[in-house]
């Protein structure tokens, strides 16, 4: 008995250091397979990123549809934003391609040669819109690295080909074919500008173009930023919409809990006194690197999900958004979330809680609807071809692939 007596006594020791060691207590009790005994993450989650390590390569489309944008001697807001977005990036841009109506590059200008090109209407065209041919273009001559901003009215016209009304019926799997073999990320951002007809006069003050970037999500979504946050501070952005995202999980952080404490800045919250009422966690999802439109309020009322695994009550008691392009004046977008999460009536001495965040896609488009379904080229006030555009990118496997969900692990349990 008397030997027995020690060894427990050295079972007791070895506890207790192991117990210190990992954190003092079992705060992950049941255990749930998402944390580890002490209530870290048992995996890190890879999350979506911006990278402002790119260089950009500028290709302008020339044909026809496009006059009303360059018309010689008036002022447009395209011609504004444009000239804005390319000297924005003018240290980091490698070259300013013009297109031309066979879907090659006529040619490379400076910054200083395309603004008085585009100035005095040289850039006007009769030219047709090669949009497949343009991508393909555009792909093979992409670097590592590099990011590919096509400025076009995206409006297919195959003029002077044969039968151009069945061209039209394949488009959708001309861009498919190009588009899934590139093994590139796709945005597509709409804007809009007055349109001037010959006699100088504006047909309208919305027609839309777009801004198609190619490249690595990443750098992608940094140059989308900055192109988007230029575009809305001269009022003419729309929405944007991205292809062949693989998002990993929102990244996150948190606020000052209620009736619990954080532990190590891990997801975890312990020493939740049911007694004292409801535990309060304040979420901050972090949106910089995701579709502009899912830093709305009502977007995140509607796609935000959280649900308890092991029977608590869970509800979202607020959602507010803050949304902020220029940081120290320079482009740099950031995009917060702030949800307000309400936790009671736990039947175990924890839980855990899984939420996630869709990410809508391109047939949830809000704001860039309006512009579809044009029925004819000649329709300034829509964008002719463009939904052949999008449903052939998706039908190429260039599809998002939305996030993973993440985790948060109260506990009555103390360290």
């Amino acid at each position: 008995m008397k030997k027995i007596l020690p060894i427990v006594v050295i079972a007791l020791i070895a506890i207790i250091i192991i117990k210190a060691i990992s954190g003092g207590s079992d705060l992950n009790s049941i255990p749930d397979p998402h944390f580890t005994v002490d209530g870290s993450l048992s995996k890190q989650p890879d999350t979506a990123k911006t990278d402002r390590n790119s260089v950009v390569r500028f290709y302008v489309e020339s044909s026809g549809s496009m006059n009303g944008f360059f018309r010689n001697g008036r002022p447009t807001a395209f011609k504004r934003d444009v000239y804005s977005i390319m000297s924005y990036y003018s240290d980091i841009t490698k070259d300013i391609n013009i297109m031309t109506n066979n879907g090659s590059v006529a040619g490379k200008m400076t910054l200083a040669n395309f603004q008085s090109a585009m100035n005095i209407g040289a850039l006007q065209s009769n030219a047709s819109t090669q949009v497949p041919v343009m991508l393909s273009t555009i792909i093979s001559q992409l670097k590592k690295g590099e990011v590919a901003v096509l400025i076009s009215d995206m409006k297919y016209s195959p003029v002077g080909s044969l039968a151009p009304d069945v061209l039209l019926t394949q488009y959708g799997a001309d861009v498919a074919r190009i588009a899934g073999a590139s093994g590139k990320a796709f945005s597509l951002i709409c804007a809009t500008s007055n349109y001037v007809d010959k006699s100088g006069e504006d047909v309208t003050k919305r027609s839309p173009y777009y801004y198609l970037l190619i490249g690595d999500q990443d750098k992608l979504s940094y140059i989308r930023n900055g192109i988007s946050s230029l575009l809305e501070k001269g009022k003419t952005y729309v929405d944007n919409l991205d292809f062949g995202y693989h998002y990993g999980s929102i990244p996150y952080s948190f606020g000052i809990p209620k009736n619990a404490i954080q532990y190590n800045n891990q997801p975890t919250f312990y020493g939740y006194d049911e007694s004292l009422g409801a535990c309060t966690i304040t979420l901050k999802l972090h949106l910089a690197a995701y579709r502009w439109l899912v830093a709305e309020k009502e977007v995140v009322q509607k796609y935000f999900t959280v649900k308890s695994l092991y029977g608590s009550k869970v509800k979202i008691t607020g959602v507010d958004i803050q949304t902020n392009n220029f940081t120290n004046q320079k482009l740099e977008r950031s995009a917060i979330a702030t949800i307000k999460l309400s936790v009671n009536n736990m039947p175990t001495e924890m839980d855990v809680l899984e939420w996630n965040l869709k990410i809508p896609d391109a047939t949830e488009a809000a704001y860039i609807g309006s512009f579809l379904g044009g029925k004819s080229e000649n329709d300034v006030t829509k964008s002719y071809s463009i939904d052949n555009f999008i449903v052939g990118i998706q039908q190429g496997g260039v599809v998002n692939k939305q996030p993973d969900p993440n985790f948060i692990l109260i506990t009555k349990n103390n360290i």
